[in-house]
């Protein structure tokens, strides 16, 4: 994956992680733990 790739993933991931912290309450740091693991 090019580093430019990772980095738009990445700001698309904050972006989801932010509106699924907002709706389920679920913290940042956990739906990055489950990206990542998942990756």
């Amino acid at each position: 994956m090019h580093q430019l790739d990772k980095w738009q993933a990445t700001l698309v991931l904050s972006c989801i992680s932010l509106a699924t912290f907002k709706a389920s309450g679920i913290s940042l740091t956990e739906a990055y733990a489950r990206f990542v693991l998942a990756a």
